[in-house]
């Protein structure tokens, strides 16, 4: 009776976490055009998600006095934060890593986001070459950009190239040759499509360095411990850098190497310097203003955001959010080595490596670490996935 109720758990969270990524894709696309009110629909499902995700946790889950405790602060955490700056997100994101079945299997989860993410994907190219939602174009570096659908080129090609690594590391040990030429090729066809230069590159890099490290994990201890240790600390050390240099870029006179570093990264360095000056850094985050692609579109005015996801959850959540996933990082990583899941570190230092450029590290959709933290850290006593 318990087994057959912890199986309904699990098959209920793997489903409402589906439900949840096709939404927030969908949410970075046009539907709006054929669905006007979905912004309205999509808020107050993010209520119900929270609701779901609660009665979960509370019904099915089994936590010791730690656990407990480090549910309780995570959530009056995301609290303050939402008061602060009434971000749902972060709460909506603790409360369904705190609902996570313990005996959940993470290969199922793993392959049922990314089926939903393909189909939700494919269907949004569908209505774009329809003609029900548009195709939002522009030139860049004197090449057209499309983004099929999407509120732009970037955002299609990152979630292609999430969904691409996610299904290499889903694959693991049975990777072969033909899936790294099949998803080479589908990074091709896409960034033909949109331009995007850094999620091809970040794709072919992340697709040469899983295949290279998992055929040699099994053969190399001191390759695995080094994985192991990047693993612990990548994250801290990403989240630290970017504060030590956004705060030196900040206090020296605008000169030809940032112009050119500018340029590099298509106008990064100076979001970064003008939301550091604008906001500042707090403890527990400030609301900051951002104009979506989609609403600039729509409403005919400026673009404004901030594409990395360090400096943005910084900004956003603050010092102390950030500090407590730096730890959770390093927590991960110990338990990565002492279990032997070399698979999984390497899967979180690409990921690591993706949120330096790419706003994408708190999205379950685009990031299925989160999901082998909350795991590995309720079940440290069980091997394995």
């Amino acid at each position: 009776m318990l087994k057959n109720k912890q199986s309904v758990a699990s098959s209920m969270y793997i489903f409402l976490v589906c439900i949840y990524s096709m939404m927030s894709i969908l949410n970075s696309t046009y539907i709006d055009e054929l669905i006007p009110s979905y912004g309205i629909i999509y808020g107050f499902c993010q209520n119900i998600f929270i609701i779901a995700f609660t009665l979960i946790a509370v019904l099915n889950i089994k936590l010791t006095k730690k656990k407990f405790i480090i549910a309780y602060c995570l959530l009056v955490l995301a609290l303050l934060i939402l008061f602060e700056n009434t971000d749902k997100s972060l709460l909506l994101l603790i409360t369904m890593l705190i609902a996570l079945p313990n005996d959940i299997n993470l290969s199922k989860l793993a392959s049922s986001i990314i089926f939903t993410n393909i189909c939700t994907i494919a269907s949004i190219i569908l209505l774009c070459k329809l003609g029900i939602i548009r195709d939002y174009t522009f030139i860049q570096r004197d090449a057209l950009r499309h983004g099929l659908g999407f509120v732009s080129a970037n955002a299609l090609s990152n979630l292609v190239t999430a969904t691409i690594i996610m299904y290499i590391f889903h694959k693991k040990e049975k990777i072969k040759v033909y899936n790294i030429i099949l998803c080479i090729i589908t990074l091709l066809v896409i960034s033909n499509v949109t331009n995007s230069r850094m999620a091809l590159l970040l794709g072919c890099i992340s697709l040469g360095i899983s295949f290279t490290l998992i055929k040699l994990c099994n053969n190399t201890c001191k390759i695995t411990n080094c994985i192991y240790f990047i693993a612990k600390y990548i994250f801290g050390a990403l989240f630290i850098m970017s504060i030590i240099v956004t705060i030196y870029i900040s206090s020296i006179p605008y000169n030809n190497t940032l112009l050119k570093i500018n340029e590099l990264s298509t106008g990064r360095l100076n979001q970064t310097i003008e939301f550091y000056n604008r906001y500042g850094i707090h403890a527990i985050g400030k609301p900051i203003l951002t104009v979506g692609i989609k609403k600039a579109a729509l409403s005919k005015v400026k673009w404004l955001g901030l594409d990395t996801s360090y400096l943005n959850y910084t900004l956003r959540y603050g010092v102390l959010f950030m500090v407590v996933l730096s730890l959770m990082h390093v927590k991960i990583g110990s338990i990565f080595k002492k279990r032997k899941l070399a698979f999984e570190a390497i899967y979180v230092i690409i990921i690591c490596f993706m949120g330096i450029t790419e706003n994408i590290l708190l999205l379950p959709y685009y990031n299925f670490s989160l999901f082998l933290i909350a795991k590995n850290l309720k079940c440290e006593e069980e091997g394995g996935m």
